[in-house]
């Protein structure tokens, strides 16, 4: 394990246990070097005290960009439902779909699933693709997403 890794080791089991100041700590250096987990990871919370909602939301949604620039799967999601529901942006539900399938393309499981469902659906831009759509559908609930479990269980579809 590298020293990135073990340090974002770090900050998930300090989030964990509710130690935001302490993660803050060890996010400082791999947020100024611009890692994308560590964007993703310190766009997540605020620390009481030391910012307004207001510059936690600008500070939340410039780290989740950077993040998502960078193609961090996590992110991707996180920016498409932020724009899927207009939280903390202006709701654009065709930025939304390519931001879930690029998240998609690059295995996130919600993701897949949502762009699935949009490619089976015909919405947000996306061509028809029923067969296609149905198919990241499956992948998303081989690879554990509850929701397209459910989806595929309530039409009888096996993953």
């Amino acid at each position: 394990m590298g020293e990135f890794e073990k340090r974002l080791s770090q900050v998930r089991a300090e989030m964990e246990r509710g130690e935001f100041k302490r993660a803050s700590r060890l996010l400082a250096p791999l947020v100024r070097d611009g890692v994308p987990e560590a964007l993703f990871l310190y766009s997540t919370f605020s620390i009481a005290g030391s910012e307004s909602d207001a510059e936690f939301e600008k500070r939340s949604l410039e780290l989740l960009t950077r993040s998502a620039q960078a193609g961090y799967p996590p992110a991707l999601y996180a920016l498409g439902a932020c724009y899927d529901a207009g939280d903390l942006v202006e709701r654009d539900t065709y930025r939304a779909a390519a931001l879930f399938k690029e998240a998609a393309d690059r295995g996130h499981a919600k993701a897949m699933f949502l762009h699935g469902l949009n490619l089976m659906a015909a919405i947000n831009g996306m061509p028809s693709l029923p067969v296609d759509g149905l198919e990241l559908v499956k992948s998303a609930a081989r690879a554990g997403d509850d929701d397209a479990v459910q989806f595929l269980a309530d039409r009888g579809i096996r993953a």
